[in-house]
């Protein structure tokens, strides 16, 4: 059975914060905004491939609105901002390494 890699002790302290704000209307209708930020706990030197950013940037919103007696509907999107992030697959035995 193959081992899974672990991250404890080997990544620096995610970094997650966000703010949303929710406005209802009459009681029937409504929207919702919000933004984050979410760094990685994988040091650069220690990324690979499969996750290469560093840092997420979100901003989100939604419409919502009541439906008929049980069903309520809402329409959202989220954009993800992301920050580009050094690998260094040659410390790691790899032959490769840049900036993606």
């Amino acid at each position: 059975m193959a081992r899974s890699p672990r991250l404890t002790g080997s990544g620096t302290t995610p970094w997650e914060a966000g703010i949303a704000y929710s406005h209802l209307e009459e009681d029937v209708r409504g929207y919702s905004v919000g933004v984050s930020y979410e760094s990685s706990p994988v040091k650069d030197r220690l990324r690979t491939f499969d996750l290469p950013v560093d840092e997420f940037y979100k901003l989100s919103g939604s419409w919502f609105w009541k439906g008929n007696k049980n069903t309520d509907y809402s329409l959202g999107a989220t954009l993800y901002m992301v920050d580009d992030a050094n690998i260094d697959l040659t410390e790691q035995g790899g032959a490769c390494g840049g900036q993606v």
